[in-house]
């Protein structure tokens, strides 16, 4: 599976991609034309990955300049405990409300999950297509992120790798 939601915020776009295969996970960051962050779950581990044009980014070389190079940091997980990584913040008793919700001035399925602290999250669906998730978090106005590009068609492996120039934020101590 794979999708990319762009949101705006402040005249800013933000676009997410994620794509999920055989129970790996990558889920990249890019703010206006910048590739920020990465993020990837496999095999017991989760790499968070900061690109150099990410604010977070505050690696220097021995000579204090600047790294032009994306680090990586890691940590390793027991066992299935990263199960279901970053898409699965339920258990598998989690109801679901079924029903439709307006986008756009169209009514879709909606799948909506509430949790413990009453924030809802809505999954509009067209067919088999997502094209919408909404949260509404407790005593505040829903916040719609368009799905764009939704594809259940065969993901590259390349998207959980670590680019090849990425170095271990531990070395650079």
């Amino acid at each position: 599976m794979y999708f990319e939601e762009k949101m705006m915020q402040s005249g800013i776009t933000t676009n997410v991609k994620v794509a999920r295969k055989n129970g790996k996970t990558s889920m990249d960051t890019y703010v206006g034309d910048n590739h920020w962050t990465t993020m990837i779950e496999k095999d017991d581990k989760n790499y968070y990955i900061e690109y150099p044009d990410c604010p977070n980014y505050k690696y220097n070389d021995k000579d204090g300049n600047k790294l032009t190079i994306p680090v990586y940091r890691v940590n390793i997980f027991a066992p299935g405990e990263i199960d279901g990584g970053i898409l699965d913040g339920y258990d598998d008793d989690t109801e679901v409300d079924v029903g439709t919700y307006p986008v756009d001035g169209k009514n879709y399925y909606a799948e909506s999950i509430t949790d413990e602290g009453d924030n809802t999250e809505t999954y509009c669906f067209d067919g088999m297509k997502i094209v919408a998730i909404v949260e509404t978090k407790k005593d505040k106005q829903p916040h719609v992120t368009p799905i764009k590009n939704f594809r259940t068609t065969e993901v590259p492996d390349g998207l959980f790798e670590l680019p090849v120039d990425a170095v271990d934020a531990d070395t650079l101590k």
